[in-house]
């Protein structure tokens, strides 16, 4: 859990290099699911959360990525290595 927490401030410190406001730990999650390929419905399964929660936070994400699609946000997941 450690690790995990120091490779998240080590993201945000990135994304704020890079002028990105920084994901919270639940949108991190959410981001890997959906990198992952996950459907909303198994998202919100997985975290134990509605899908209307699940929306709400991957607009959240690609708000703060500038992206529109999932596409687009996985591929801005790469370029500013977040995860």
């Amino acid at each position: 859990m450690h690790q995990q927490v120091i490779q998240s401030e080590s993201e945000a410190a990135e994304m704020q290099r890079q002028g990105i406001e920084p994901l919270s730990r639940q949108e991190l999650r959410v981001l890997r699911l959906l990198i992952a390929g996950q459907t909303y419905a198994e998202m919100a399964e997985t975290l134990i959360v509605s899908t209307n929660t699940i929306k709400t936070q991957v607009s959240s994400i690609y708000r703060k990525l500038g992206v529109s699609r999932r596409a687009e946000a996985i591929a801005a997941s790469q370029r500013l290595q977040i995860l």
